[in-house]
């Protein structure tokens, strides 16, 4: 018995202990493959008569974020979610192909909610029997709610964490809930914020997410531009939903709501949920940061087929001191081919070629080694890392020629029996040479770890080691231009990791 979609009927009698919810998920994690909607409820009656109502809010919000918990513990790879849908009729957005419900569910409750999620007559059940361990159900206490609630944060790539705030949000409020959303000016310290999704696709993804849990209240989702957004010009809004980490961001709200007149808001925090698959210099939280770099080394966009290319061929760039030359070593001793290109270009350069002379007719003497007569790149470059326009001059001359020793280069390869080749060139992207090439892979690095590496490597001053890396495009462009994206912030063997995970998955997918 299998199904990509599953709902689980879980009763909170006792507020259930985690021996319960475990139980449940470690079946789930057999027969499940790909989500699993998880439908919390009360009963009242006498055996065999008892009815389907709706839990205490303080109930719902301990069962939800247990649940979350060890749903990130146990079951990673399946999307789980607390649907808070209570006498409504309601298609979800999946397909249920199977339930699950514990053997002591009753079967008139059952029914009920068969036929209030409009589930098929397909549907396939399994019942399951949790072992009670004697473990102390969490005291339920009341919990206040309110006609209109708030909330914010990034909700990049909607996890666990996200589910219980939102969750939270929803559960307290009777009337609306209000979503800030923050964008690009707000996460501009955030980690690999390049791989972030626009704010206006992340706002869809809350709005899809919250209105399939609970369907009959009002969302309105905003964009936050600072820390405050609509809290504090909104009279009307009266708790706010923070975690553990950002209640200092309420109580700053509330100074400002006071001093505008409005009513301070209730605050309601939420725990934290742990990462139990983070690694050592991640997060111990779930975060979108500790998501946003288990992409690193992944597809994140469709390859192209170029199938009359042999070997398969790679574009490897990055700024300047984003350590793509490490990362091609690595390849290179995984087996790929390897042609820098930069090092290729020092031939272009030599005396004597025809695109020396050109350099030279546009440049001036001036870049010439006294004794030599050979081109000194570093005068050259000086000169048009400060002068953009010069810099598309000298591009328009060397990078035809390199691209013809790179053609040579990839026919030795391929003749030599390489079945994959990397082609490293800072400036690949701007040279427009994807169409030559079957994947773009990006390494990425913050501008301040680059701006210290370049001092400490090229001993340049900071004005000068700012100038070189602004005069590169940033890697934002890159990302959106790249189907796999390494980050070489952390320690060498955090970044040897993201490679070896690459290359495994660039295997599943080669022709």
């Amino acid at each position: 018995m299998s199904a990509r979609t599953a709902l689980l009927l879980l009763n909170s009698a006792s507020n259930r202990c985690n021996s319960h919810i475990n139980a449940a998920l470690k079946l789930a994690n057999t027969v499940v493959s790909e989500r699993l909607y998880v439908h919390i409820y009360s009963s009242v009656g006498k055996e065999n008569t008892e009815i389907h109502v709706k839990p205490t809010v303080r109930q719902l919000l301990n069962l939800s974020s247990r649940l979350y918990a060890s749903a990130s513990c146990l079951v990673p790879s399946l999307d789980v979610t607390v649907l808070q849908r209570y006498h409504l009729n309601y298609q979800l957005c999946h397909t249920v192909e199977l339930l699950l419900l514990e053997h002591a569910a009753v079967p008139q409750i059952r029914d009920s909610l068969i036929k209030s999620y409009q589930l098929p007559s397909t549907l396939q059940v399994l019942e399951y029997t949790a072992e009670d361990t004697g473990e102390a159900p969490i005291h339920d206490s009341s919990l206040e709610i309110y006609d209109h609630t708030a909330l914010g944060g990034t909700f990049d790539s909607i996890h666990n964490g996200h589910k219980v705030l939102l969750g939270a949000g929803i559960a307290m409020s009777k009337k609306s809930l209000t979503i800030g959303v923050t964008d690009k000016s707000m996460n501009k310290n955030k980690t690999l914020k390049e791989l972030m999704s626009p704010v206006e696709e992340r706002k869809a993804n809350v709005q899809a997410y919250v209105e399939e849990v609970r369907p009959d209240i009002s969302y309105q989702i905003v964009t936050l531009h600072d820390p405050f957004g609509p809290t504090v010009t909104d009279e009307s809004l009266e708790c706010l939903v923070v975690s553990e980490e950002t209640t200092k961001g309420g109580d700053s709200i509330n100074h400002r709501r006071v001093e505008k007149g409005f009513p301070e808001m209730a605050i309601h925090c939420i725990e934290l949920v742990a990462d139990s698959n983070r690694s050592q210099h991640q997060e111990h939280k779930i975060s979108s940061s500790n998501m946003r770099e288990r992409k690193l080394g992944t597809l994140l966009r469709p390859t192209e087929p170029r199938p009359k290319l042999s070997p398969y061929r790679i574009g490897l760039t990055g700024g300047i001191a984003s350590g793509k030359s490490s990362v091609g070593k690595r390849l290179e001793s995984l087996g790929a081919g390897l042609i820098n290109s930069d090092l290729l270009a020092h031939e272009v350069y030599r005396r004597g070629s025809e695109t020396y002379d050109q350099v030279v007719e546009t440049f001036g003497k001036s870049i010439l080694h006294p004794k030599t007569g050979e081109i000194v790149r570093q005068r050259l470059g000086a000169i048009v890392f400060a002068d953009e326009s010069a810099r598309e001059k000298l591009n328009s001359i060397v990078w035809p020629a390199t691209g013809k020793l790179v053609d040579e280069r990839l026919h030795e390869l391929d003749a030599q029996g390489k079945k994959v080749c990397y082609i490293e060139a800072a400036l690949l992207l701007e040279a427009g040479w994807q169409s030559r090439l079957h994947e773009v892979w990006s390494c990425i690095l913050p501008k301040e770890a680059a701006v210290h590496r370049l001092k400490e490597r090229n001993n340049m001053s900071e004005e000068e080691a700012l100038q070189r890396i602004n005069s590169q495009v940033d890697d934002e462009y890159r990302v959106e231009r790249s189907n796999v994206v390494l980050c070489t912030l952390w320690d060498y063997s955090v970044t040897q990791t993201q490679v070896e995970k690459a290359w495994t998955l660039l295997q599943k997918r080669l022709p």
